[in-house]
């Protein structure tokens, strides 16, 4: 953080999806690979394209097509990626891949050779900001790491849902509406723009657009959580 001035100027991007949350994928995708391409890359063809690992909603996870923990590892794991957006079925300590039998986990993480220092990776998935103090770990039972201590150990800024997020199968809803609209400010105007700015302009927007505010509307504002350097600030 210091080395950088706080100011982190993202170059890669990944994002992954499946079922009822593959709308929410591709519509953060196409932000983000707004945001790292200046206008002048349409002229030149040379815009970047955020990897993905995006299934359609339609795809069954034991189609041939559906990709595994292995696809994620090679993508998560393999290349650095300066912005991550993880759409998918969490548990406090894993990842569920498309096939929905595959998991990665959180400690697969840590001991992941790759530099992930002042990446931002914000999931969408359930507990996926869900800490286990040690006093309360059980175990056998609870995961070592978690996913928060995990991106904590990496040295990475993470926004996560401390609870169960839901997201629609034919709207972009709930979390999914709330992560595309931090997506979106993140790189609105000209300057950098600090993420707990963004995700705190996000959760404001998602108030102003719900006329009536439900339960669920308040579980998605309440739960996702900025976890890491707060002052980190990211030049989308």
């Amino acid at each position: 953080y210091i080395a950088t001035n706080g100011v982190i100027a993202p170059h890669s991007a990944l994002v992954t999806g499946y079922d009822f949350v593959t709308d929410a994928a591709n519509a953060v995708k196409s932000e983000l690979e707004g945001g790292l391409s200046p206008d002048a890359c349409q002229q030149a063809g040379d815009c970047v394209t955020a990897s993905s690992l995006i299934m359609p909603a339609s795809m069954l996870p034991s189609d041939a097509g559906a990709w595994t923990a292995n696809d994620l590892r090679a993508r998560l794991f393999g290349q650095r990626n300066d912005l991550v957006f993880l759409a998918g079925h969490f548990s406090a300590g894993s990842a569920v891949a498309g096939d929905n039998t595959t998991h990665v986990l959180a400690s697969e993480l840590v001991n992941a050779p790759l530099d992930m220092t002042n990446s931002l990776i914000y999931s969408i998935g359930c507990h996926s900001g869900f800490n286990i103090p040690v006093g309360d770990a059980i175990p056998g039972v609870s995961p070592e790491p978690d996913w928060p201590q995990a991106f904590a150990r990496k040295r990475i800024t993470s926004i996560v849902g401390t609870g169960y997020q839901y997201g629609d199968t034919e709207v972009v809803e709930y979390a999914e509406r709330l992560y595309l609209n931090f997506t979106r400010l993140l790189r609105t105007g000209d300057a950098p723009v600090a993420i707990g700015t963004a995700l705190l302009a996000a959760k404001q927007k998602y108030l102003a657009d719900t006329p009536q505010l439900r339960g669920m509307h308040e579980k998605t504002i309440l739960e996702a959580t900025l976890i890491g350097r707060a002052s980190c600030r990211e030049r989308v």
